[in-house]
């Protein structure tokens, strides 16, 4: 996936830095995290220019994965360390490190699925098999059906009508 800033505007963010303004700064005016601007430092510090230039995506195999995990808990290094020394994402690791302490290593070995999930294929929608007279008896049925719902729906509306006044419509209030 292609990045949606320049090398130009990277070096820039770069010269920046170089200049002594924040990380904190630059990321207010990138739109970048803070932790993603720390790595395009040390990339640049470490690699060059060549390290502010985007990547093709590299797929790595389990044991790569469970390997470095390893690594980063052995040696006590921080993400973003990982993720400069083999050059994969950030997010990646930690999700792979999430997987194991879940289900162990048996978690990346046994991924029996990667990338988007397939869509469950639909099934075609079939006409409904009627007769005409079938079909005629149903509209039939509808009708009657809509007529009496409309005419539980007025003796509704009356008893709330009448419940709502507190009053019995046939009594008369005594003059008493």
């Amino acid at each position: 996936m292609k990045s949606k800033y320049s090398v130009q505007e990277k070096l820039e963010w770069i010269k920046l830095l170089e200049s002594g303004r924040t990380v904190y700064y630059i990321s207010k005016i990138s739109g970048w995290c803070k932790n993603d601007i720390g790595i395009l430092w040390e990339k640049y510090k470490t690699q060059g220019i060549g390290g502010l230039r985007d990547k093709e995506r590299r797929r790595t195999c389990p044991q790569e994965k469970i390997e470095i995990v390893r690594d980063m808990c052995k040696n006590s290094l921080t993400l973003n360390e990982v993720a400069l020394k083999y050059d994969v994402s950030v997010s990646a690791i930690n999700a792979w490190r999430r997987i194991i302490r879940r289900y162990g290593e048996a978690g990346i070995l046994e991924r029996k699925y990667q990338g988007r999930k397939e869509k469950k294929q639909k099934m075609p929608k079939q006409k409904p098999k009627y007769s005409k007279e079938d079909y005629e008896r149903i509209l039939a049925e509808n009708k009657q059906l809509r007529a009496d719902l409309a005419l539980l729906k007025k003796v509704y509306a009356l008893v709330q009508k009448k419940d709502g006044k507190g009053q019995d419509l046939s009594s008369q209030p005594s003059m008493n």
